[in-house]
């Protein structure tokens, strides 16, 4: 699964990736525009191993590494070479999937914000879109490339020659860990998402602070977080409200450590909350929750980690903006949240505080 500002999206065990929620821009792919309340097919002709969710688009990876983008495409963030112009938006966008061009075989890619990036089967970092933070973290200036501001239509190299478990793309930062667990992160850095010690703009990869060797690392829209190989849980940036999880509301530059002592498998930085998974399955989740994405049953804002309403025993977790989803370890999807775009996927516009399972497909 994954979780997109207003829709999700999840591959189901034969490989066909359903959709549901806001559809203006097309990201739910099934090449219409019509807003879904339920999961909808995804129009494909292969089979998929995994997808993202970014702010209006949506990407996802091939059983045989083809990674092909859907929606939003104004900013190049679709990475197929051109600009696309309308497609039955009344801007640039695809309501059907289209190849992400060079002939890469992408171990995994992340959608953000305006821009996207993956890594391939060798761990060479790539991305493609919006520049105009330096989130592509690009070898060579990207010069336009046919697009409306600073982006590149097409995926361009993460400069230093890194070699990487995974690179994520924030709502304009950028983040990877190595082989070898070190973090590093590039773009913006107006709330210290890059994590470096100080908000200077970074326009190719600066290690993270601290000296911390992660196991992995989610880039969410203005903080980021990461477990260290012994699954404690740190995050930086923006605190707002409270998302760092560290039992404040101060702005971080470098990695502060979420409270509260529990260790972690997974955790996953959505808009302005986060959300992580222990070792027994038990999902907890902080920071802002006023339309109850936190789903513990209430709308209060969460200043340290909480746990998740209703008993579920979850294998992952993804945060979006105003609402969050995750699959159980049976296979189900729940989520929890703001649905007035149909976006918890229950058939209704009832937000939820709670978890809701997910209907099955239409």
């Amino acid at each position: 699964m994954s979780v997109g500002a207003t829709h999700a999206c999840g591959i189901t065990v034969v490989g066909q990736p359903y959709c549901w929620g806001e559809n203006r821009t097309g990201p739910l792919g099934d090449s219409t525009l019509t807003l879904r309340r339920e999961p909808v097919p995804v129009k494909v002709e292969y089979t998929y191993r995994s997808v993202t969710g970014g702010l209006f688009h949506t990407c996802a990876v091939t059983t045989r590494g083809d990674a092909y983008c859907w929606g939003e495409d104004a900013t190049g963030q679709l990475g197929n070479g051109t600009d696309t112009g309308p497609v039955q938006c009344s801007f640039a966008c695809r309501t059907t999937p289209v190849l992400v061009s060079g002939g890469f075989a992408f171990q995994s890619v992340d959608a953000g914000g305006g821009h996207t990036c993956g890594v391939t089967l060798p761990g060479r970092g790539y991305c493609w879109g919006e520049n105009s933070h330096g989130q592509l973290g690009a070898i060579a200036d990207t010069g336009g490339d046919a697009c409306v501001f600073s982006c590149s239509t097409r995926p361009v190299g993460v400069a230093g020659g890194l070699t990487f478990r995974s690179v994520l793309a924030g709502f304009t930062h950028s983040c990877g860990v190595t082989t070898t667990g070190q973090g590093y992160c590039w773009g913006d850095n107006t709330f210290g998402q890059v994590g470096d010690g100080t908000i200077t703009e970074r326009h190719e990869p600066v290690p993270v602070a601290g000296g911390l060797t992660f196991n992995s690392l989610s880039t969410g829209d203005r903080h980021t977080c990461a477990l260290t190989t012994t699954g404690a849980a740190y995050c930086w940036g923006d605190n707002a409200h409270g998302q760092l999880g560290d039992h404040t509301v101060t702005r971080r530059t470098e990695p502060a450590l979420v409270s509260g002592g529990l260790t972690f498998e997974s955790i996953d930085a959505g808009g302005s909350h986060t959300c992580a998974i222990t070792g027994s399955g038990q999902l907890y989740c902080w920071g802002w929750n006023n339309f109850g994405q936190l789903g513990d049953g209430t709308s209060t804002e969460r200043h340290e980690p909480v746990p998740v309403a209703g008993g579920l025993v979850f294998r992952s977790a993804y945060p979006g903006d105003n609402h969050s989803c995750g699959l159980t370890t049976a296979g189900q999807p729940y989520c929890w949240g703001r649905n007035g775009l149909g976006q918890l996927g229950n058939g209704t516009g009832a937000q939820s505080s709670v978890p809701v399972a997910v209907a099955g497909p239409e």
